[in-house]
């Protein structure tokens, strides 16, 4: 995943270059099936120096999404140049948040049989105005949703990058068909003279890794109960 720099692998260099390919396996443990649709591999190809520094080549990258669990797929593609803006996000330590953190609640009733979302604040949001600071708002989205129906919008706290919210949104639904949604939580700063900017985004869905995957699971494992999780917010939108 873009976030995830800890499961790199590296295969020996071929000496001299061989059109016929390292044909070397790496084995990545504990990924699930479920988790597979949040995780892109990142294949890079380097010269080897003894005297300096590596040289870099190019690379791939290979939403794992499109794999077929217990299958063998072949694959030719071709090398781009480095992704800088990737290289930087998984430089960065798991405790950054270069796009601030959001606190919210998830809480499934199963006798009412709805979904309970409440955005309680957000932090360390990046400044978007030129006052240094910015006037967020959250947009919640279960998807599938192609017409927008289930479109939930706090109010707009001003000037600050660090707002309380304490809204809660309901979505009815069924806990066996809740399995098969994406709940979509999105960050703006609103802007009264031109479109609103995009801050960042969290989406939870049985697809998703990490702490939104869990969060998620938890909330429908566990119903009744509220599961209240901060979130580092990552600067990602999706098309659903």
């Amino acid at each position: 995943s873009r976030r995830d720099s800890t499961s790199m692998q590296s295969a020996r260099q071929n000496l001299p270059a061989s059109p016929s390919g390292f044909k070397e396996r790496f084995n990545f443990d504990a990924v699930s099936e479920a988790k597979l649709a949040g995780i892109t591999l990142r294949l890079q190809v380097y010269d080897h120096d003894r005297i300096s520094s590596n040289d870099f080549i190019g690379e791939v990258s290979v939403k794992l999404v499109n794999i077929h669990p217990n299958t063998v797929e072949h694959m030719r593609m071709e090398l781009l140049p480095k992704d800088e803006e990737l290289t930087r996000l998984e430089s960065l330590s798991p405790d950054s948040a270069p796009y601030g953190k959001l606190l919210l609640t998830l809480n499934y009733l199963s006798l009412e049989q709805v979904l309970i979302v409440k955005i309680v604040r957000a932090t360390d949001l990046p400044p978007m105005d030129t006052n240094g600071l910015a006037d967020p708002y959250v947009k919640c989205y279960l998807h599938p949703d192609p017409n927008k129906n289930t479109k939930q919008k706090t109010k707009t706290i001003s000037k600050t990058l660090d707002p309380e919210f304490d809204e809660e949104f309901r979505y009815p639904v069924k806990r066996a068909d809740l399995r098969g949604k994406t709940l979509a939580v999105t960050v703006w700063d609103y802007d009264w003279n031109s479109a609103n900017d995009f801050i960042g985004s969290v989406y939870f869905s049985e697809s998703e890794t990490g702490v939104p995957y869990r969060h998620f699971m938890d909330c429908i494992n566990i119903p009744n109960c509220a599961h209240t999780v901060w979130h580092t917010l990552q600067f990602e939108r999706r098309p659903l």
